[in-house]
């Protein structure tokens, strides 16, 4: 088969307008503008198509579309205000837009399987604007997809959806004030998402079955908004400051379905974690490392387990579980740190381990088959627990000086073991309602306790 090539080269300022239409294969389509308003449009049909448009100036348009396998279309774009878009159609299809400037618009759409898309807008080499103002548009639909797109610079803009099986999305945005949104629709698929710098969001969604979200932001004032309305699905955040100080980073999550999943990692100072899942079977373990930190958990379902690991001081943990058979375990190291988890449903657990000073726990459950395990080791803790319901278990240990334990238990079949070893350290505890059981050990000197059972 004989192949055939379309190539058109204008000078600087030259306005021209390339359109091909090779309905066959083996086609190669190039073009070479250089100057302000050009204009190339490409078509090509069947398979081993090449489009290659390579355009340097002002406000000028690249559109390629191509209906087959096996094609390649690569735009590239230097300048301002420039706009390149590649649409294509088959199978094992390459698509890669190169844009350098600012106020540029890149916008990819590809239709069928294992097809491969690259898109970048970068600042060009010794020319640093304010604002970069670039704007991406990725949509993928089918299976076996793979989709890189990158953005560097200021106030960038990138949207990608994927709709299908077996989708792999990684992004990369470095700045200040980029805003990426990425949603994905089917099974088996992830999105990978990066930010570098301040200020910057990202907008994760996932809707499907085995689908996983991993993102990444370093540097301060960050958002991620994370979705998941799935089954057998992860989320996977990590904040992190790196070289600057101060973080005031956010993430926010919320899970509905299945077997869903959120890990999550904060560090430096300022940084807030909400998370909340609504299902069955449902995990979310997330840690902060710094000062002051906030951690707040929601779940509604059976069978949820959360865990809240914070290193620091004046951190602050919230677990609040409805319905039954949950489990929440909170770490907490450092001093001046606070931890509040609220049940209410039956066969569920609390788990808290505080080391240092002046921390607090608060904790209530209401039902049935309940369990509170709360130790602490340091100066000036308090340990407080309330339980209303049946068959109910309060253990707490702390080792330690001037500690407290305040226990109250409502019900039947109530059985409390307390221990604390060091110096003047208290115990109230008060049990109402029928078959009651206190036990504590005290071991040091100046200690106190109350005990009231009626």
């Amino acid at each position: 088969m004989s192949k055939k090539n379309f190539i058109f080269t204008t000078a600087s300022l030259l306005v021209l307008t390339a359109a091909s239409n090779a309905f066959a294969a083996g086609n190669a389509f190039n073009i070479v503008q250089t100057g302000t308003s050009n204009s190339a449009v490409g078509l090509q049909t069947q398979s081993d198509n090449v489009t290659n448009i390579v355009q340097g100036g002002v406000s000028n348009t690249a559109v390629s579309e191509q209906i087959g396998k096996f094609n390649g279309t690569a735009i590239t774009q230097g300048g301002t205000n420039n706009n390149g878009s590649a649409k294509v159609t088959g199978n094992g299809n390459n698509v890669n837009i190169k844009q350098n400037g600012t106020g540029n618009v890149g916008t990819v759409t590809v239709t069928g399987t294992s097809n491969s898309t690259a898109l970048s807008q970068v600042v060009n080499t010794g020319f640093a604007p304010t604002t970069n103002n670039n704007t991406a548009t990725i949509a993928v639909n089918g299976g076996n997809n793979v989709t890189q797109a990158d953005q560097f610079g200021e106030k960038n803009t990138l949207v990608i959806s994927n709709n299908g099986e077996t989708q792999r999305v990684r992004t990369l945005q470095s700045g200040t004030g980029n805003s990426l949104t990425a949603i994905t629709q089917g099974v088996n698929s992830t999105i990978n998402a990066t930010q570098t710098g301040q200020s910057n969001r990202a907008r994760l969604q996932n809707i499907g079955l085995s689908n996983n979200i991993l993102t990444s932001q370093t540097g301060i004032g960050n958002v991620i908004d994370a979705t998941t309305d799935a089954q057998q699905s992860n989320i996977n955040i990590t904040q992190k400051p790196g070289a600057m100080v101060g973080n005031n980073n956010y993430y926010f999550v919320y899970q509905n379905g299945i077997k869903n999943n959120v890990k999550g990692l904060q560090e430096g100072p300022d940084n807030q974690a909400t998370i909340t899942q609504e299902g069955t079977n449902l995990n979310v373990d997330t840690t902060q490392i710094g000062d002051p930190q906030i951690i707040k958990i929601n779940h509604v379902g059976e069978f949820m387990d959360a865990t809240a690991t914070q290193i620091g001081y004046n951190n602050e943990a919230y677990i609040d579980q409805t319905v039954g058979k949950q489990k929440a375990t909170t770490y907490q190291w450092g001093w001046g740190n606070y931890t509040k988890v609220a049940q209410n449903g039956g066969n569920s657990e609390i788990n808290v381990r505080q080391s240092g000073t002046a921390n607090r726990s608060t904790n209530s459950q209401t039902g049935g088959r309940l369990k509170t395990n709360i130790a602490q080791t340091g100066t000036r803790n308090v340990a407080n627990s309330a339980q209303l319901g049946e068959s109910m278990l309060f253990a707490s240990t702390q080792v330690g000086t001037d500690n407290v334990i305040n226990s109250y238990q409502g019900g039947i079949n109530q059985v409390a073991n307390l221990s604390q070893n060091g110096t003047a350290n208290g115990i109230a505890l008060n049990q109402t309602g029928a078959n009651q059981t206190a036990t504590v050990n005290q071991l040091g000197s100046g200690h106190r306790v109350t005990l009231n059972q009626h």
